[in-house]
């Protein structure tokens, strides 16, 4: 039983991280550049005061102190900014995934449903846009019912029209009442069939009232 949920988790894993290399490293590049400017800022007041200080000081072990001071901070800021800004750059790349994932996702199934598949729309737990998982998956079970729904009335038509067929190739004066009035069935389910599909909008039940 573990191994089968374990099996489901991995089938259930992307493979690529990167699903839409493009975007995501502009957004990388942008969360790192955004980083780096901020970091900058701090830097400035951080090292301004302690400039003035040095510039302002003539004693010379309080410069020496300052000048040390400075040359550590310089040692520890810099290497920490770096290693923090390349963190969220990665972290931003995984955080897009999560979003572009489920689209690749979302795009690749509603695909599927103009060929006429429709497709399943699974995504994972923690991926964004979980309604819309819901609706198109809603909306594939409603077109299933509806496509057998009308393979079972083509069938119906297509042996009620063999039916007239075969009542025509009498052709003897009885049987053109019954003719006409299974037709006149037929146009009746054909009208009732289409109704579904040709039904007003709420845009134009609107415009009615109106």
């Amino acid at each position: 039983m573990q191994n089968t949920d374990q099996n489901k988790k991995k089938g259930n894993r992307r493979k690529k991280v990167l699903i839409e290399p493009d975007s995501q490293l502009k957004s990388a590049l942008a969360v790192i550049t955004s980083m780096m400017a901020y970091s900058l800022l701090l830097g400035f007041i951080v090292f301004f005061p302690l400039y003035l200080e040095m510039d302002a000081s003539e004693n010379l072990e309080q410069l020496e102190w300052i000048s040390t001071l400075i040359l550590q901070l310089h040692q520890r800021l810099w290497p920490a900014v770096i290693i923090v800004a390349i963190a969220m750059g990665v972290q931003s790349i995984y955080s897009t995934h999560r979003v572009l994932g489920p689209v690749f996702q979302l795009k690749k199934n509603i695909k599927e449903f103009i060929r006429g598949n429709f497709v399943t729309t699974k995504l994972r737990k923690k991926d964004q846009l979980k309604e819309v998982e819901l609706a198109l998956n809603e909306l594939a079970n409603k077109l299933t019912k509806v496509t057998r729904s009308d393979e079972e009335f083509r069938a119906y038509m297509k042996a009620e029209l063999m039916s007239v067929s075969e009542t025509l190739e009498g052709n003897d004066g009885g049987t053109s009442s019954q003719t006409l009035k299974t037709v006149h069935n037929l146009i009746e389910r054909l009208g009732n069939h289409t109704n579904g599909f040709t039904g007003e909008l709420p845009s134009d039940r609107n415009e009615t009232k109106r």
